[in-house]
């Protein structure tokens, strides 16, 4: 850190200005000022993320501003070295060394019986998620069945599988494949559809006396594409 203090552990990701650091002594990651930080060495993966949009994969070190003040941040993928501001970067986070170690997963399982009305319910939520510097895809599956002895059994199984090109920082263009189907309401059908998601920053003076007071806000528009 620039005050002297430093700090052992794994970097785990910068958002919002806050750089997260695990260490082996507390059970959460901590965060740090970016801005504050004079220098980082870790032989780890990481993906970063520039204030347009690039995106870089490789190996990261920070050295000490006052000793390159405009390329004080370097990352090396295959041999190949990057330089910039460690200003400029906007985000980081975890880069696996392949596919399976990349993918985020989740699963919930719930199962309930009431002894009363003999009813049983079962419910399956599953998502996975794989990022890369490019794209990114999502699948999601919902499945639920519940049944009693006396009056039948329904059954429901949601699957959708969402993939995105990334553009810029703000933008985007998605793809979403849904499958559905219920024998509750007789649903069967796939339903594709294709758009592209743009995240526009407007930014608004308003004078007043004796200065002036600036707003910002943000909007998500998404434009469908005919398939």
């Amino acid at each position: 850190m620039k005050n002297g203090d430093r700090i052992t552990g794994q970097v785990k990701k910068l958002e919002h200005g806050q750089l997260f650091v695990e260490t082996p002594y507390v059970g959460t990651p901590i965060p740090v000022d970016w801005l504050q930080v004079e220098r980082v060495e870790n032989g780890a993966g990481y993906q970063l993320e520039w204030p347009d949009g690039k995106r870089l994969a490789g190996t990261i070190e920070k050295i000490a501003t006052d000793e390159n003040p405009n390329r004080d941040f370097r990352i090396e993928d295959t041999g190949m070295e990057t330089r910039l501001r460690a200003s400029d970067v906007v985000a980081i986070e975890s880069q696996k060394s392949n596919l399976w170690k990349q993918m985020k997963a989740s699963v919930d399982f719930g199962f309930s019986y009431a002894s009363g009305s003999a009813e049983t319910a079962v419910n399956l939520d599953a998502a996975t998620t794989y990022r890369s510097t490019k794209f990114q895809i999502e699948t999601s599956l919902n499945s639920s069945f519940s049944g009693r002895t006396d009056s039948g059994s329904t059954n429901r199984q949601d699957l959708s599988t969402t993939s995105a090109v990334f553009l810029s920082r703000h933008a985007f263009a998605w793809n979403l494949m849904e499958f559905l189907t219920s024998n509750q309401q007789s649903l069967d059908r796939a339903r594709p559809r294709v758009a592209a998601m743009v995240d526009i920053l407007f930014a608004s003076i308003t004078p007043s006396s004796p200065g002036s007071e600036a707003s910002c806000r943000s909007r998500k528009y998404i434009i469908p594409i005919p398939a």
